[in-house]
Parts: structure tokens; sequence; C-alpha cells
């Protein structure tokens, strides 16, 4: 079933006043939508009739519904994905070396190739990202080599990243960062 954008902005502004959101089924009935508010209230609500909560309801859908309209009237992408354009996720394995030592970290970093994901998360891990040394083949060198630095990287499936924004931190590449770090512009 297509819903139109009133059934989509109900359906959100449900989950604001309901521990389990409208959905499309439920919206063809009003009887339906109060029996459902009546077993769904959140506690900040739960005094309230079941006719006001729907009103709350039908209030904040309509307010998300004018902002999405005038946003689509004026061109604006309300999920801001154009400072996302043609980026990817990247889960980037760092291997740290210090002497005799070895670890590894996991970092999630949004960049616009594999390559800059790599660099950015290893620019992260770093301390003084701005006297790394990237002249080396194979590691990225720190404090006169007593920290040195490879990664990998693999590129995440588009449907794994809602679930991973929830729940890691994701770095944006900033390349005038990674410019900035010791001899990197020299050394690409």
């Amino acid at each position: 079933m297509n819903m139109n954008i009133q059934d989509l902005c109900l359906i959100e502004a449900s989950g604001t006043f309901l521990c389990e959101h409208l959905d499309d089924d439920i919206i063809q009935s009003e009887t339906d939508i109060l029996t459902h508010i009546e077993m769904n209230k959140c506690q900040f609500v739960e005094n309230e009739c079941n006719e006001a909560v729907f009103n709350m309801i039908t209030d904040l859908a309509e307010s998300l519904e004018r902002f999405l309209n005038e946003a689509i009237r004026n061109n604006i992408d309300v999920v801001n994905q154009s400072d996302k354009q043609m980026q990817s996720l990247f889960k980037v394995t760092v291997q740290i070396i210090a002497g005799e030592h070895e670890k590894s970290t996991t970092t999630f970093v949004q960049a616009s190739c594999l390559r800059l994901a790599v660099d950015y998360a290893i620019y992260l891990e770093s301390h003084d990202p701005e006297n790394l040394d990237w002249s080396e083949d194979k590691f990225v060198l720190e404090q006169n080599g007593e920290f040195a630095y490879q990664a990998s990287a693999e590129k995440v499936k588009h449907n794994d990243i809602g679930t991973l924004e929830r729940y890691f931190s994701i770095y944006r590449c900033d390349e005038t960062e990674l410019n900035n770090s010791g001899n990197y512009v020299s050394s690409q």
C-alpha cells in the first residue's frame, strides 16, 4: 500500500505520544486508532482521554507535514544528504604498533573513498596528528617511529548504516585536517 505524506507524518507523530506507533492498517479506522491509543499511551499522557491524545498526534503530524512540504518547496534536503553527497561509510581497522606491543581498534568513517577513510582513521587514532610521517609505504609513523599505524577498511552495507549510527560514533573525514597532518600532502 502506498502511503501519502499525511499518513507518514501521522505515523511518525504517534511515536511521540504512544509506546507503539500507529501503522497504515490502524489509520484506516478512527475507532481502531482510538483503541490503539488507549492500549499504547505513553506515561506522560496516560491520564488524557483518547480523543485528546489523538488531537495531539494530529496537531504534531500537521506541523511535520507543513515542515516537509516547505522543505520540498524550497528544495531543502531534509536529511541533509548534500553534506554526505557521494560519501560512503567504512569500517576501518587500525593496527597500532608500539615496540613489541600491538593493538587494533575499529572506527567508522564516512569518506568519499576507501583511501581517505583509512588515512582519516589513522589520523584520529594518533597521539600527535600534526607530526605524522606519511612517507612510508606500509606504515604511518609517529614520534620517530615509536608508534606505527596501518589500517584496512571495508565498505559498510547501506542497510546496516542506520543501526551503526545508533550504536557507534561515526566520524566524517575532514580532508583539511588530513592535509595539515605532518607530510600528508607531499607523500600523496
